[in-house]
Parts: C-alpha cells; structure tokens; sequence
C-alpha cells in the first residue's frame, strides 16, 4: 500500500497535478454498469449491444471511456446459452447473446499499477 502510494505521488509530483482518470473511469463505468441493470430489469433480459441502451431511453449517448477517450473501446462480456440440440441439424435458431458486463478498453495500468480492464 506504502508503495502505491508512493507511486501517485510522484505521478502527481511529476505532472503537477493528480491523474482523476481511475475515479472517472469508475464513475462511468458505474453509470453504464447501472444502464444494463435498468435494461435487465425492464425487459428481464439484457442488452444485445451498447446502443440498445440508447434505444430504451437508459443513456443519451454511450459516454467515452475516460482513458481512452473513446466510446468504442468498451469491451463487454457477453452471454450466449447453448445447448445440446444447437448441435443438431434440427436446431432452432439461437439466441442472441447478450451484455453481463462491460470494462474499459484501455491498455496498460493506472497509477497503482491496476491494470485498466480490471476496472
């Protein structure tokens, strides 16, 4: 703990002022972490894609990840059932998958040396 401390110190120390990225970062990913929860409990499914969430009146628009600075950098988990007749010639057309989570897009770690898609 001492050393990461350390750590934003001197980031903070040698830029001048403090890195906001990890507490904006879980900010929005709350929000957006809130959106699917919305969605999920509206039409006890989740969302197929970001824009569903849009579409439903849950977000104006799909915010930008703080660190990348882009909203297409998102990576989200996703869900797909399967079963044993998906194997078969007679099975019915799948389902489509659907968003369980959502983390940042971002390569590399912040400050404390946590890696950003842990976030």
């Amino acid at each position: 703990m001492r050393r990461a401390a350390a750590l934003i110190a001197a980031v903070t120390l040698a830029c001048g002022r403090p890195d906001h990225r990890p507490e904006e970062l879980r900010n929005t990913l709350a929000r957006l972490r809130g959106a699917i929860a919305q969605y999920h409990a509206k039409h006890h499914r989740h969302p197929h894609a970001l824009p569903d969430l849009i579409a439903d009146g849950e977000l104006r628009t799909i915010p930008a990840d703080p660190v990348t600075g882009s909203s297409s950098t998102w990576h989200t988990t996703m869900r797909e059932t399967v079963s044993v007749d998906d194997f078969t010639s007679r099975a019915a057309a799948p389902e489509a998958s659907e968003i369980i989570e959502i983390h940042s897009g971002a390569r590399g770690a912040d400050p404390a040396g946590r890696a950003w898609s842990d976030y």
